[in-house]
């Protein structure tokens, strides 16, 4: 309910005990069904249809308004969480990898990067030649 504040400061100035609130939507409602009572009722449904089609269209608009601004809060807080999810896997895979490092470093014995060809040769042969110089006595 709409009051009129001008109104009532006029009515004190005149006198009045105590303020007099005016609807004023109310006096509008009932000059908009005065007006509509002198048209023809072509002209008054077709008022009406367009009152129809302006009230559809604000409230399609803010619900569609309303539907984006949550889907938007939606993609935001998931990708809030998605990039808390990486920021822990890169935290937890520098641990790891520091841990790796540290592990390697104190540790005093290294195994074999790898056995090639010629390293399993060379091997071959050295172990051949002891033999040869070792006999086995039966």
């Amino acid at each position: 309910m709409i009051i009129n504040t001008k109104f009532e400061i006029g009515l004190k100035n005149v006198g009045m005990p105590y303020p007099v609130a005016l609807d004023v939507q109310s006096l509008v409602q009932d000059n908009k069904h005065r007006l509509l009572g002198c048209l023809s009722v072509g002209l008054v449904d077709r008022f009406l249809h367009e009152q129809e089609q302006r009230a559809a269209v604000v409230i399609q608009k803010q619900w569609r308004g309303h539907r984006e601004r949550r889907k938007f809060h939606q993609q935001k807080q998931a990708m809030k969480e998605f990039k808390a999810a990486v920021t822990l896997q890169r935290a937890a895979l520098r641990f790891m990898q520091k841990r790796r490092n540290a592990r390697c470093s104190l540790s005093p014995w290294k195994g074999p990067s790898g056995l090639t060809d010629e390293r399993r040769a060379e091997l071959k042969k050295v172990v051949e030649d002891y033999i040869a110089l070792h006999p086995v006595s039966q």
